[in-house]
């Protein structure tokens, strides 16, 4: 099942609040770029994909050495949902996957157990929709089964999936864990409140 569950990593993103390429600065795992592409992996059962702007300043060397399919788009200008159409579009014509996870590669406390979590839940039972829910409110990991790739990939705006989440709420199925969802890094000063939280910075 982990060859038909791929996790699509969101990379594209032009860090505008943060003034400088976010995914490239320090984390504990090396970058965040970094660290969301070895959270992903250490999961277990998904095969993982960055998508990547494709004239940013994120490049698949800043990934490593790390197994990952690295892909780009042009649309990236157009949104969050443009970039995650775009990298499901080329996952389906070259894999087919069964399901997708849907990760932010600007939340570094995003937990491996919580991924790992949803793709089980998705692999025991099924479902449209597979999302962690935290305890202040559901947010990512979430996976989504190929039936609604095509929905999936008419998104081109800047509010990602949540028409879908929103449209097919009742057939969501949740992943409940007792913590707080993880938070975007979009600021320097949420940058700095990381470092602190992680022990990087006094």
């Amino acid at each position: 099942m982990s060859e038909q569950i791929w996790a699509l990593i969101l990379a594209a993103g032009a860090s505008r609040r943060m003034g400088e390429p976010k995914l490239l600065l320090p984390a504990v795992e090396g970058s965040l770029l970094k660290q969301a592409v070895l959270r992903a992996r250490a999961a277990g059962n998904c095969r993982i994909a960055v998508i990547a702007a494709k004239h940013g300043p994120v490049k698949r060397e800043h990934a490593g050495d790390l197994p990952v399919e690295w892909l780009e788009t042009d649309r990236s200008h157009l949104g969050l949902g443009a970039s995650l159409a775009a990298g499901l579009g080329i996952l389906a014509a070259k894999h087919a996957p069964k399901g997708l996870i849907v990760l932010l590669a600007d939340q570094p406390d995003m937990k491996s157990d919580m991924i790992r979590r949803v793709g089980e839940v998705y692999r025991e039972n099924g479902g449209l929709i597979v999302q962690a829910r935290y305890v202040n409110r559901p947010a990512h990991p979430v996976l989504f089964d190929a039936s609604l790739f095509p929905e999936l990939l008419a998104l081109n705006e800047d509010i990602g999936a949540k028409s879908l989440l929103r449209k097919y709420k009742e057939q969501v199925v949740y992943v409940d864990t007792p913590e707080d969802a993880p938070r975007d890094i979009d600021t320097p000063e949420e940058y700095r409140h990381y470092l602190r939280t992680a022990g990087l910075q006094p």
